[in-house]
């Protein structure tokens, strides 16, 4: 009985953060980058909400908040910068065995990028764009 009542509440809590976080991103802007891959196969997602949270997520799937609050200002300004990104200069999907990522997730489109590899380089608006996101991560 006891392991029946462990295994309940370990899949409500899986339930209930997977609905929260579908909610985060389907009714918020979000800016998800990070990188993954090489011999591990570890991959470091973060999220930036309109709000200013910056959350990170690591493969095995735990959500953490990286920081409380990011100034409005800063957030607003990349957020502008991530709307000026159309799809010519978004749409890549060219991962190496090392790679990097950036999705923009908003009400009118959801262009990505994904990079890393030999040889290819995304456009430069995108790799300024990925720099200062990570920038907020340190």
């Amino acid at each position: 009985m006891r392991i029946s009542k462990l295994s309940f509440c370990i899949v409500a809590m899986c339930c209930l953060s997977a609905c929260r976080t579908t909610y985060m991103v389907s009714q918020n802007k979000v800016l998800v980058f990070g990188s993954g891959g090489g011999i591990t196969g570890m991959v470091t997602t973060y999220v930036l909400t309109a709000d200013g949270k910056l959350y990170t997520m690591a493969t095995q799937g735990t959500k953490t908040l990286l920081k409380e609050k990011i100034r409005a200002r800063e957030v607003n300004e990349l957020f502008e910068e991530a709307k000026q990104l159309k799809d010519p200069k978004m749409q890549c999907n060219r991962p190496g065995n090392m790679y990097y990522f950036l999705y923009i997730f908003n009400q009118d489109s959801n262009p990505d990028c994904m990079w890393g590899e030999n040889g290819f380089t995304p456009s430069a608006e995108v790799l300024e764009l990925y720099n200062e996101l990570m920038e907020l991560t340190i």
